[in-house]
């Protein structure tokens, strides 16, 4: 899909809803890409870099990330990514003002490891 096609679409979805669902805006190919980009980053960039780039359930069990955060500092792939047209385009359509790009964080939840995750809210805006 081409979101810019869609452009009006999602922007009166964002305005009512608050959030839009965007099916397609990786292909599947993209998205194989950049689970291997992320791999690629745990095993080769994240060992050189300060104890605070990544979080853990368990310390320094690659297997149990929770959070890294900073990767576009340390990877042309999600330097790309992020000061790319298709976030800062979706981000500014949506928004209906100019972005400031900050950085690139990978979230994830590994199953069965640690505690539930409360309901909770990340950034208070």
């Amino acid at each position: 899909m081409d979101w810019k096609e869609e452009a009006g679409r999602l922007k009166r979805e964002f305005d009512r809803d608050g959030y839009v669902v965007l099916h397609g805006f990786f292909s599947p190919e993209e998205v194989r890409e950049a689970n291997l980009q992320v791999e690629r980053y745990i095993t080769e960039v994240l060992p050189g870099q300060p104890p605070e780039a990544a979080f853990y359930e368990v310390k320094n069990d690659l297997s149990t990330i929770m959070r890294l955060q900073g990767m576009d500092e340390h990877s042309e792939y999600f330097r790309k990514l992020n000061y790319g047209e298709r976030f800062v385009g979706l981000a500014e359509l949506l928004l209906d003002d100019e972005v400031v790009v900050k950085t690139v964080q990978w979230f994830t939840k590994p199953a069965r490891v640690g505690k539930e995750t409360p309901p909770h809210q990340d950034g208070f805006y």
